[in-house]
């Protein structure tokens, strides 16, 4: 306002002054907070909100979160984080993201922060999604190297060799019969031969005829002859040395060099292309046995001492015995 003001000295002197006193703003954003209380003078923010407490009210601060990163360009305006992560790309930081992968599943529920996988599918149940999980079998074998990723197997065993361990193959000998109805599991059989119907494949079964011998020692390993007599000691049973079929099939096989130094050869008829090989000695002691798999097939017998030898070959495909005699040299 103005104000007149009349002034005497001591010598009676009278001076008169006009003064004009002008009214002073002291909340220039009319916010509420006087100036010298406000963070931010110049800008509105009754709420006076500080978020990295520099004194310079949010509203008014460049950098909220003081990470040198302005807010303007920071993924995370009111959290520090100077290295600017942003997993999934959508514009927003980690680390104020709540879903960091855009999986629609939120960080603190989410056993895969950082990959997507909606459907949070985890094998081993350890808490790690499968899809980020390096183990998901918790075998101790990582996924990279695991035949068997999802099901627990240290052993690594791989019976066919085709990659796929055993304890998740369908498949374990890959004869294209899968182990829930293949009667030798882990030894290719397509043809599931049985000779004694027991449910156990003659390639797998160690006693072909159930006459309670082995087939290693058996002189008649598919058909049962528990007294196992053998006349002519040519290591093939009387049972089974008497039958036509055999004679009929030792007549197709090809044996050579005969005689033989070191090693030989049988060479067999196209339908029997599966089983097993025995040489016995005249004494009929059985001192080797082998499996065979094609028509034509190679036997070191470089470590018997010389003399005569029968060669027995056991088709398992068509259940016959064909007998051979064979001449080591040294």
């Amino acid at each position: 306002g103005t104000y007149v003001v009349d002034i005497t000295d001591g010598l009676g002197c009278k001076t008169t002054l006009t003064i004009v006193i002008a009214a002073v703003d002291t909340d220039f954003d009319d916010d509420g907070v006087m100036d010298d209380e406000d963070n931010c003078p110049m800008v509105a923010n009754t709420d006076q909100s500080d978020n990295d407490e520099d004194g310079l009210g949010d509203a008014c601060d460049d950098d909220d979160d003081n990470d040198a990163v302005l807010d303007t360009t920071d993924n995370c305006p009111l959290i520090v984080n100077p290295e600017q992560d942003d997993n999934d790309q959508d514009g927003i930081g980690d680390l104020c993201d709540d879903d960091d992968d855009n999986d629609t599943v939120e960080d603190t529920l989410d056993n895969c922060v950082f990959t997507a996988n909606a459907d949070q599918n985890d094998n081993d149940e350890d808490g790690l999604g499968d899809a980020c999980d390096d183990d998901d079998d918790n075998d101790t074998i990582l996924d990279t190297e695991d035949n068997c990723p999802f099901t627990v197997n240290r052993s690594q065993g791989d019976n066919d060799q085709d990659g796929l361990g055993d304890f998740c193959d369908d498949d374990d000998d890959n004869d294209g019969v899968m182990d829930d109805l293949d009667n030798c599991k882990t030894i290719m059989n397509p043809d599931q031969a049985d000779n004694d119907q027991d449910g156990i494949g003659d390639l797998c079964d160690e006693d072909d005829d159930n006459d309670s011998i082995l087939d290693d020692v058996d002189n008649c390993p598919f058909i049962f002859n528990p007294d196992q007599l053998d006349t002519n000691g040519n290591g093939v049973g009387d049972a089974c040395a008497t039958s036509s079929v055999d004679d009929q099939f030792s007549s197709q096989i090809t044996l050579y060099p005969n005689p033989s130094y070191g090693l030989f050869n049988l060479i067999l008829p196209l339908d029997a292309s599966s089983g097993k090989i025995k040489i016995f000695d005249m004494l009929g002691n059985c001192i080797r046995t082998m499996y065979y798999s094609g028509n034509d097939t190679m036997v070191e017998i470089g470590d018997l001492s010389a003399g005569y030898y029968n060669v027995v070959v056991i088709d398992t495909s068509n259940g016959r015995t064909g007998v051979k005699r064979v001449l080591i040299m040294e």
